[in-house]
């Protein structure tokens, strides 16, 4: 099932989901926005994905290659794409519980 909003994801709660959860955004690039709303955005945008998007695959799609650094996350996929004239990065992030040194030691956790 697919369901789409249009909401302000920083307040939404995720949905409740069967089977592996995927989230796809494609947030501001910065273009009309300056570079440190930007920069707040993807930390915010990382940030919850960390707090509210455990067990989901989120990707995202930016041309914004400095932003996306803000996410603070490590990607698990990464695709260059375009966006009509934009050269734009499709990353892929596994959201789990805890730390990946966590994970890799104990891959049941």
């Amino acid at each position: 099932m697919i369901r789409i909003r249009n909401a302000d994801f920083l307040e939404c709660d995720p949905p409740v989901a069967l089977g592996k959860p995927i989230l796809l955004m494609n947030p501001p690039y910065g273009e009309r926005m300056d570079k440190e709303d930007i920069a707040a955005l993807y930390k915010a945008v990382g940030d919850t994905f960390k707090q509210k998007y455990k067990g989901y695959e989120c990707w995202i799609i930016s041309s914004n290659h400095e932003a996306l650094k803000h996410l603070g996350l490590s990607t698990s996929k990464r695709l260059t794409v375009y966006n009509g004239q934009l050269e734009c990065r499709f990353f892929r992030y596994s959201i789990y519980e805890g730390s990946k040194k966590a994970k890799k030691n104990n891959p049941e956790v």
